[in-house]
């Protein structure tokens, strides 16, 4: 299959169900209150939770990780408008995700994200660039449901792609610049970003990460520097 029927078909698919109706949001603040002593582990802020995948913060995570993003898009927002038919088309394949967590643990989120930069002055003639990422996230809870010590299986997979002929990876050095200035917009095509096992211990104070991970999403690095939503060369 070449890559631009294989990006189609990736596309097709999210369109079908992995994204949520498009909205413009904001966050509610009355989701970030935190939750009373004896409820949540120290470290945890309570949200409301739209499937029922979570209502809490992730401890160790950082946004990055599967978990991070699972409770991100999980998160009940206020939306600037709303589409009652979008909605309502939707709502099967929100049901069956719910039913889903509930009977079998597993969790889906999905999202796909596109970067335009361009150059006021290019060494090659190669001014703009433009690129997308599309993220697929799997989170499996197969033991300790409910105890506060789940064991899981997490899995992360993206198909990252130029909509032009030079991606934002690879701008900056059209003008010199040996840094990168849109990190993850490249066309490497499909990439395992993450496969690992994740297991809680002592009602989520302490935990244990095996597999393939990015140490970064469990030491809170990216807190503040999101590369998907505030800086995207992971300045700091």
């Amino acid at each position: 299959m070449g890559r631009s029927n294989e990006l189609r078909l990736l596309l097709v698919l999210a369109a079908a169900g992995f994204l949520a109706p498009p909205v413009l949001a904001q966050d509610d603040p009355t989701s970030r209150e935190a939750s009373e002593p004896g409820q949540q582990p120290q470290g945890f802020t309570q949200r409301r939770s739209r499937l029922g995948y979570t209502e809490t913060t992730p401890v160790f995570a950082g946004p990055n990780s599967p978990q991070g993003e699972i409770e991100e898009t999980d998160r009940e927002l206020e939306p600037a408008f709303r589409s009652p038919q979008i909605d309502a088309a939707f709502q099967p394949w929100r049901d069956w995700k719910s039913s889903a967590n509930n009977e079998h643990g597993v969790q889906l989120s999905a999202h796909y994200s596109t970067l335009y930069q361009g150059l006021s002055d290019s060494l090659t003639g190669e001014d703009q660039a433009s690129g997308g990422v599309l993220r697929a996230t799997l989170k499996w809870t197969l033991t300790g449901r409910d105890t506060g010590d789940e064991g899981a299986l997490n899995v992360m997979v993206d198909h990252r792609h130029g909509l032009r002929d030079v991606t934002p990876a690879d701008l900056a050095s059209q003008a010199g610049y040996t840094g990168l200035t849109g990190l993850f917009y490249n066309d490497i095509g499909l990439a395992l970003i993450n496969l690992n096992w994740t297991q809680s211990l002592r009602k989520g104070k302490a935990g244990l990460v095996v597999g393939r991970y990015d140490p970064n999403d469990y030491q809170n690095v990216l807190g503040m520097v999101n590369p998907w939503t505030l800086f995207s060369n992971l300045a700091t």
